[in-house]
This record gives C-alpha cells, structure tokens and sequence, in this order.
C-alpha cells in the first residue's frame, strides 16, 4: 500500500482491481440490512463510494487491512443512503395517529437485530464497535482515528455492548 501512496500512477491498475470488492460488500451489507436500495440505488452508490474511497486513501495508515478499510466506507455510506431513505419516506407519508410499529417478524435473524441495535445505539460506542468489529481495528488505531485514547476507545467499546446487550435482553422481554 505505501507503494501504491508514493507512486499511484504505476500502481492504478492493482488498486483499480481491489476495488472491485466495493460492489460485493454493498451488496451483501444491502442484503443484511433488508435490501433497503434497489439495483439502480445501489449501483449508485457503488460509484459515489468508490469516488469517497480514492479521494480519501491517503488516510490509510496501513493499521488494519485494505479490505476493511473499504469496507469501513461501504458500511458507512450505505448507512447513510439508508438513513437518508428513511427521512424522505417520513417526510413525505403522512403518519397515522393510530398507527403503531410492527412488531418483528419472527424469522428476524440475529445478525440483522444486532445490526439494528447497534444503529439505534448511535454515537461514538457504536462507531468504536463498527470500528474494532467491522473495520478490524485495534482499539489503539480505533484511538488515533477518533482523537481520544486506547483506553478511552476501549471504553467506549465494551460499553456499547453492555448497551446493545440491555436493549436486545429489553427486546427479548417484550417479546
């Protein structure tokens, strides 16, 4: 990768080939997520990710793998897309007074609670959990990319799974 950052001319080629796992890990975190894009959605997105991924691979530090660094941006962008859908959809339906959510339907798999969960946690626990989980970073690199320290990212680590814990077990109650 250092070779790639001194010299991006003479090594398009090979980046250009490791990129082609952007379309598979937006299209398999779209499935874990309900297929929320359709085809064309998510073609979309697979350009506007690989465009924020060449203008940002000089922040690659070489802490975890290149594939999760990519992925790291998938995750985030198609979460974006999704949140962005939803605020439209709200912003445009009507809500019924009466109306109250759908309870889950019970062929909900636990990957896809889990991953609810953790966007309802939000804030900085469940990015130091996406980070370390998904992005395969240690909690020292977890620390230099959100400016605080490894102990703190640490923190906020496990923290967000005695969170994530609480709500799935609030879940299960109410069930």
């Amino acid at each position: 990768m250092a070779d790639f950052l001194a010299d991006r001319h003479a090594h398009e080629a090979a980046m250009f080939e490791r990129l082609r796992i952007v379309p598979k890990l937006l299209a398999i975190k779209n499935a874990r997520l309900g297929r929320p894009l359709d085809e064309h959605s998510l073609a979309d997105l697979v350009s506007e990710v690989t465009m924020v991924i060449l203008r940002k691979l000089d922040q690659y530090r070489g802490d975890g793998s290149l594939q999760a660094f990519f992925a790291a941006f998938c995750d985030f962008e198609l979460r974006n897309k999704f949140r962005a859908l939803r605020r439209r959809r709200a912003h445009f339906e009507p809500l019924d007074e009466t109306h109250e959510p759908a309870a889950p339907m019970p062929d909900d798999s636990v990957d896809d609670l889990a991953l609810r969960a953790l966007d309802r946690l939000g804030g900085v626990e469940a990015e130091t959990i996406r980070l370390h989980l998904f992005g395969d970073l240690d909690f020292g690199a977890i620390a230099a990319r959100t400016g605080t320290t490894a102990v703190n990212a640490k923190s906020r680590f496990y923290r967000g799974l005695r969170r994530l814990r609480e709500m799935l077990d609030e879940r299960g109650d109410a069930a």
